[in-house]
């Protein structure tokens, strides 16, 4: 989950699961003002929360322990920035990306700017494994991973070459 929906570390215990998204508590709002992210529940993180109506998070702390211990080079910090990387080289929309990790889009865009749910899941399919395996492998189009589970394992088994299956 944390790999495929960029929350900050503290606002793992807020999350909940609404409809096609996970709601979680934007924790970095000026003034302190309440206000939740929406982060859609994209083809890639959907395997893992069939029939899971409810998320639970372990304490920030044992989930960094975790990282460590699992990646010793990364902490839990990375696996957002990846989660970034991967909505920019799936061609997410800028407006949706930064919907999706909650940053500002300045007084302006946040005046002006409310994305309708439809289009956060529109981008958020976007973070599909035959889309991210093409941005990486060129050759790997859907015709080469006709399916779901070949896409996977495709693009377990060539991340490694890259260097980013660390972050799988």
């Amino acid at each position: 989950v944390a790999l495929y929906t960029g929350m900050r570390p503290n606002e793992y215990r807020t999350a909940r699961i609404e409809g096609g998204f996970i709601i979680a508590r934007n924790s970095k709002r000026q003034n302190k003002r309440l206000e939740f992210k929406r982060i859609p529940i994209s083809p890639m993180l959907r395997p893992y929360l069939e029939g899971v109506t409810e998320v639970y998070f372990p304490c920030a702390r044992y989930m960094r322990e975790k990282v460590k211990e699992i990646l010793p080079n990364h902490k839990l910090y990375d696996l957002r920035t990846t989660f970034y990387t991967r909505c920019k080289e799936c061609g997410v929309a800028d407006a949706a990306r930064e919907e999706f990790v909650g940053h500002s889009l300045g007084k302006l865009g946040n005046a002006y700017t409310d994305l309708s749910d439809e289009y956060l899941l529109k981008e958020g399919e976007k973070l599909a494994i035959e889309r991210c395996c093409n941005q990486f492998f060129p050759n790997s189009s859907p015709k080469s991973a006709p399916n779901a589970e070949k896409a996977k394992n495709f693009y377990a088994q060539n991340t490694k070459k890259t260097g980013l299956s660390a972050l799988l």
